[in-house]
């Protein structure tokens, strides 16, 4: 079942009119209301931290834009359209138009390609490196597998520290969703850990607003970091949300904005064009046809680099596991270098002790 919902749903007024219910009541009784917004506060973040870890696996297809407003102008840089398939630590990325793809196992990252040289052949080529896993991705276009919630991995993970810090601020309507405004003031040390551009006025520090949809399952449309002064320097927002699992929601646009020093607007934008959550993946997925011909190069073991050919067809997973289907390896140069480094300190030794030899005969 997927449900749209870009404005709050009817049935769930019974949640803010409670809410209020039990604010007035903490009045009338003489109760601290501002100790009972910190815990409803708590209860918001909470949610937000297990939305944050509630998707498990899925495949979705995406578009990715970045650039640079300036002048009114938004040159951006558009990447053609991408599919993953991700389970636990595992995942599949592919490129629409392209043979390149890249396969992450718990051990292991994958990524094979096709490259047509000038005389019409073509080119395989594989390398196995060591593993990186979604979370620790930090180039700019990583799948969108977070959105609906915090976008940087420090980002959640000083949320959940600071979790009791929080304070409930009014509620807001964002784009129709209706959201509970939690507010945390950010000490100058600690805002790279909120933002990844620092901009010179958050030098004095920072004020993290976080509008939470628990309605929605918890997801964050909006996601401010204001300066000092209340200026919005940083924003992390999610539209039309749709309902993907059991009470899980997934939006199919996130954006990114980012204020400079030079004062210009930094943006990144994901369109998700399709999306499953939390459904099944077989182990088979995160495979791929490797052909005869494929030159391999293993970069797992640090500065030993092994070098070898495909000599019949297989998979990735014969490539990385089984070395029968292999041609020969060749010398590594990691080996190589460690070869030539044990020679010359030979030659050194010996030379020294010629030299110290015709010294001592010269003495006498």
């Amino acid at each position: 079942m997927v449900t749209r919902h870009d404005e709050r749903p009817a049935s769930c007024g019974w949640y803010r009119s409670v809410s209020r219910a039990v604010l007035l009541w903490a009045f009338l009784l003489g109760i601290d209301v501002t100790e009972l917004s910190a815990g409803t506060a708590k209860e918001m973040i909470t949610g937000v931290l297990r939305r944050a870890e509630s998707i498990r696996s899925g495949r979705l297809t995406y578009r990715f834009e970045s650039g640079v407003i300036s002048s009114g102008e938004m040159p951006s840089r558009r990447i053609p359209r991408r599919s993953l398939v991700f389970s636990d630590s595992n995942w599949i990325e592919r490129h629409e138009g392209s043979t390149s793809v890249s396969i992450h196992r718990r051990d292991y990252t994958f990524r094979y390609d096709e490259t047509q040289q000038p005389d019409g052949s073509m080119r395989r080529t594989a390398i196995i490196s060591r593993p990186i896993s979604l979370v620790d991705r930090m180039d700019e276009n990583r799948p969108p597998w977070f959105a609906g919630s915090f976008w940087h991995t420090k980002q959640l993970q000083y949320v959940e520290q600071q979790l009791a810090r929080f304070r409930l601020r009014t509620p807001k309507h964002i784009r129709g969703v209706l959201c509970e405004v939690c507010e945390l003031d950010i000490p100058a040390k600690d805002v790279p850990r909120v933002v990844a551009i620092v901009h010179p006025r958050l030098a004095g520090g920072a004020v993290l607003r976080l509008h939470v949809a628990p309605q929605l399952g918890f997801v964050l449309p909006l996601v401010e970091v204001l300066g000092p002064d209340g200026a919005e320097m940083v924003t992390y927002t999610g539209s039309r949300f749709t309902e993907v699992a059991d009470q899980v929601y997934f939006p199919r646009q996130i954006r990114m904005r980012a204020r400079l020093a030079t004062g210009e607007t930094r943006y990144q934008q994901f369109t998700i064009v399709g999306s499953q959550i939390n459904e099944p993946v077989p182990d088979s997925e995160f495979n791929v046809s490797i052909p005869a011909g494929t030159r391999v190069q293993d970069e797992r073991d640090g500065g030993q680099v092994r070098r070898f050919e495909v000599v019949a067809p297989t998979d990735s997973f014969e490539v990385v596991g089984d070395s029968t289907l292999l041609s020969t390896v060749e010398a590594d140069r990691g080996s190589t270098n460690r070869v030539v480094a044990i020679i010359a300190a030979i030659g050194v030794v010996l030379l020294g002790y010629v030299v110290a030899r015709r010294y001592l005969v010269s003495r006498r």
